[in-house]
């Protein structure tokens, strides 16, 4: 079975993912945002770049709702089983001395933001694109963020004031 298919009759249509498929250029889809790039301050057309070519790593396109969708299903074992959840979940290798890989997943134990916890994230971008998809279990939140203006700087700043307000606010 192709990859494709295989995400849509075991992920997409059980989820009622209805807004997420593989990416084929050719392909209109209601509601796609355009991707923009950064150059010398000013935001300009992303070029085109076909993301299929990176396969299950930039292959697939989602809306925020079922990026969501997912992330609830995946974490309530309805994707996979809770054993496989635990795996992922656990330390594999280590990247640096508070930075670890689970499969597919970065993990964080570390004084973050002042308080102790665990930051499970795994993090996407390219061509006019930028995501994070984190997890902090400590403090039951889930942050999904996506973007369709590549630019680390002002993401990854405005992803850590939003950080800062869920922790620091409850």
């Amino acid at each position: 079975m192709a990859y494709e298919d295989y995400l849509k009759k075991y992920i997409f249509d059980p989820l009622k993912m209805n807004a997420s498929g593989f990416d084929h250029a050719s392909t209109i889809v209601k509601g796609r945002a355009s991707g923009y790039e950064i150059e010398d301050g000013t935001i300009k057309n992303a070029p085109f770049f076909d993301m299929r070519i990176a396969g299950a790593g930039g292959g697939l396109y989602a809306s925020i709702e079922d990026l969501c969708t997912f992330n609830n299903a995946l974490l309530s074992g309805n994707i996979i089983s809770q054993n496989s959840l635990n795996l992922m979940f656990n330390e594999q290798f280590a990247i640096s001395e508070e930075d670890y890989s689970g499969y597919g997943i970065f993990l964080e134990s570390s004084n973050h933001m002042g308080k102790s916890r665990r930051k499970y994230y795994h993090a996407g971008g390219g061509i006019g694109v930028r995501s994070m998809n984190i997890y902090l279990p400590d403090d039951h939140f889930r942050i999904t963020m996506v973007s369709n203006v590549n630019d680390r700087i002002t993401f990854n700043a405005t992803l850590d004031e939003i950080e800062h307000i869920l922790v620091f606010t409850n």
